[in-house]
């Protein structure tokens, strides 16, 4: 949170200002302003997380010398995690301990150390980014990073795990531009797609960035100093889902950063951290790993040796950013329709009955060893069905409630998306495709990852219908995949003030007011609603704040105003 008292408003902000006024009438007011502060704890806010509690054991036994881990962003009770030294598997986890798939980067591995997740060079997917940035003795002339799309991952792999290797690597070589560093912290910046190293060391610890636009296959790349940190021996750190906090940890603490809109990592790490806490020694031996919860609601923990502890840290405080809610989760039971049919348009409104399609849930497909649910693709093999049909319905108690909709989609080779009979979402596929048209192109080096779109919100109050149709592009290819879910976003909150002014004292009142999380807001003054003054700007780290502000007495009227 911050604030400032310049006294001259921008024009910009000026023409933008809204018509939002408080009067507070006082007889003995007098004009002048004797100064002006802002209640919130921030240093409580930012430190708000409980002592941490067990919640899930890794007990494979491959897995005993983890290093790093992160939550993933799209599978829900997810985290992907991976061994140190010279191995380049990475497993994914359920925050239970239990084992679902475990994927090879099948490239050369000297000491993997961490392991971030953020976006890429496709905007609908989220990258693993893997680092192989350990050196004990400080003697290697470079490092490297490898960087996957993050495949869907489900809880009930955990009978049969997976056995992959990723479909697309992508290895970045770093130098550092001023020495050798051991290192066992990788993050990548949700805001930028920069990725950002801290080094190991006694008592501090050197941040490096390199930023997105120079991360391609191939790609060697000098890293660029950033500062240094009063931090011993980093050995993990995350950066949150939303880009609002910083976590860096070590054996035995931990500390948080909070970042405010328009600040770089660099800027925010330069603020005051707040201490968190961390299970330590000797209960996590030699711990190595932090990330952040995905949807802000907390951290785990994890640390080496033998079938090692998951610990959760959970927030005690707001979260930092508005959740969403989940209308349609994964794994999701649909009605669906593989007959390779004509089923017009009717198929895609509310009113159409699919009481006569079977039911299964997702993973829905074929020719995979990931599908929940095995549908028919017809009885030839070198001709299966173009297309097959999906629909579920879901009730929404206050449409009015929500604002802008995410849909995660697993699909090959293309996908039309209808809402309650209208489409929200096309791709891949010709415009007024009929159920006997294929996909404009091949979908392949897609097929099994999520993406992520935003759609237009077109819920209703009641019962909602989405409906789906996934086209084939090849007709003898071997598989088909198909699941999706479907997240609002609560509806934009309007900057406001909270009731009336509130006198705290003889001369000094209290202004409450909330807006968007996040948003910075702008205070102003005015006695005669003529001349304005600026009060502050107060960053709504939370979505509410509190100004008072200490003035005199003799002024009939004083009125404020609040603006984005």
């Amino acid at each position: 949170m911050s604030f400032n008292s310049k006294t001259d408003v921008p024009a910009a902000r000026r023409v933008n200002a809204r018509g939002v006024f408080v009067r507070y009438i006082e007889l003995r007011w007098l004009a002048a302003v004797l100064g002006f502060s802002y209640s919130f704890a921030a240093n409580a806010q930012l430190g708000g997380f409980a002592d941490g509690i067990a919640v899930g054991q890794v007990t494979e036994r491959t897995l005993a010398e983890i290093s790093g881990l992160v939550s993933s962003r799209n599978n829900p009770g997810v985290i992907w995690i991976h061994n140190d030294r010279a191995r380049d598997e990475i497993y994914a986890v359920g925050t239970d301990g239990q084992l679902f798939a475990t994927y090879n980067l099948g490239k050369e591995v000297a000491d993997m150390e961490d392991i971030a997740i953020g976006p890429g060079p496709v905007p609908e997917l989220q990258y693993l980014y893997c680092g192989d940035i350990g050196d004990n003795p400080a003697t290697r002339s470079n490092i490297r990073v490898y960087r996957a799309a993050e495949p869907a991952v489900y809880e009930y792999l955990a009978v049969n795990p997976l056995a992959e290797d990723f479909p697309i690597v992508e290895r970045f070589t770093f130098t550092y531009p001023d020495g050798k560093y051991d290192a066992e912290t990788l993050m990548v910046d949700p805001w930028t797609g920069d990725v950002y190293i801290a080094t190991k060391q006694f008592n501090f610890t050197r941040i490096y960035r390199a930023s997105r636009a120079q991360l391609f296959d191939g790609a060697t790349v000098t890293l660029v100093f950033e500062l240094e940190l009063n931090f011993h021996q980093v050995s993990s750190g995350d950066i949150s889902a939303d880009g609002r906090e910083i976590i860096l940890r070590q054996e035995n603490f931990a500390r948080v950063w909070r970042r405010n809109p328009g600040q770089t990592i660099a800027q925010a790490l330069m603020s005051e951290p707040a201490d968190v806490p961390v299970i330590g020694m000797p209960m996590e031996p030699n711990g190595e790993g932090v990330t952040f919860d995905g949807q802000g609601l907390g951290y785990y923990t994890i640390s080496e040796g033998a079938n090692p502890f998951i610990y959760f840290f959970a927030r005690t405080n707001d979260p930092p950013s508005a959740l969403a809610q989940v209308l349609i989760s994964t794994g999701s039971s649909w009605n669906y329709l593989d007959k390779g049919s004509d089923q017009g348009t009717a198929w895609r409104g509310s009113g159409f009955s699919d009481a006569a399609w079977p039911l299964g849930r997702a993973q829905l497909g074929y020719g995979d060893d990931d599908q929940q649910t095995t549908i028919s693709f017809g009885s030839d093999r070198d001709a299966k069905h173009p297309t097959v049909y999906f629909r579920k319905q879901l009730k929404v108690e206050n449409a009015a409630a929500f604002g802008p909709l995410t849909m995660g989609l697993v699909y090959d080779d293309a996908i039309a998306v209808y809402l309650n009979g209208t489409e929200v979402l096309r791709r891949n596929l010709a415009p007024n495709a009929r159920f006997n048209d294929v996909a404009l192109s091949s979908g392949g080096a897609l097929e099994n990852l999520w993406q992520t779109f935003a759609v237009t919100n077109l819920l209703r109050t009641g019962t909602n219908t989405v409906a789906v149709e996934v086209h084939r592009r090849s007709l003898s290819e071997g598989d088909l995949s198909f699941d999706l879910q479907l997240s609002a976003y609560p509806a934009p909150t309007p900057i406001q003030f909270i009731g009336q002014p509130r006198r705290i004292a003889a001369a000094t009142i209290a202004l409450d007011f909330r807006g968007p999380v996040g948003a910075t807001v702008f205070i102003d003054r005015s006695f005669n609603l003529n001349q304005w003054s600026a009060l502050a700007s107060i960053v709504l780290t939370n979505g509410a704040a509190s100004l008072t502000n200490n003035i005199g007495s003799g002024t009939p009227s004083c009125f404020f105003r609040l603006r984005e």
